[in-house]
């Protein structure tokens, strides 16, 4: 298992009065718009509770040295690693269910976000990048570790940690990193 959730299952009760006093940033900021995460069953069994942001999380797709090189770039742009110390969301229920089980995220006050309009899920972007280096049509240009990180520093220049709202609608990734957050399963 790659990370391992710190959840406490919850009633609904006490997910209810946990989101009421624990989440009133998110209200104000959402436009009225729900935050969506796709969980594996390994991940979690429970379909109400509070959990933590990851810290450190090890990637699951992305290779560990472009993981790297992207936590360094948002950590100068934006003061914290959102590839390794967060949540992975959507505003797009199916984009997240792509992922797992679908869940409301309702991260609690002091949340801090980034999300890109242009970019739809930061991952397609190594793809993106592979593609037109020449990998995926035959050639066998290798490409340094230069190339590839002028590739994220133009991608990371369009990521923003404002409109949460906008940021929702788009359906596009959210990275979300909070002390604590409420999750409830999307079919109850």
């Amino acid at each position: 298992m790659r990370f391992t959730l710190l959840e406490n299952e919850i009633s609904l009760a006490e997910f209810n009065k946990f989101i009421a006093t624990n989440c009133s940033e998110f209200f104000k900021q959402c436009d009225n718009r729900l935050m969506y995460r796709g969980i594996r069953a390994k991940e979690s069994k429970s379909p109400i509770f509070i959990s933590q942001s990851p810290k450190n999380r090890i990637p699951t797709d992305t290779p560990g040295n472009i993981h790297n090189i992207l936590d360094e770039l948002f950590l100068q742009r934006f003061g914290w690693r959102a590839r390794s110390d967060a949540l992975f969301c959507s505003g797009d229920m199916s984009q997240a269910g792509f992922y797992g089980a679908t869940y409301e995220i309702y991260p609690a006050n002091g949340f801090k976000f980034v999300w890109s309009e242009r970019i739809r899920d930061l991952y397609n972007e190594y793809d993106i990048f592979k593609y037109s280096s020449g990998i995926y049509k035959g050639h066998d240009r290798p490409f340094s570790v230069e190339d590839i990180e002028e590739h994220f520093i133009q991608a990371i220049k369009t990521y923003r940690n404002d409109d949460l709202g906008a940021a929702l609608y788009s359906g596009h990734e959210i990275m979300v990193s909070s002390d604590k957050y409420a999750a409830k399963f999307s079919g109850l």
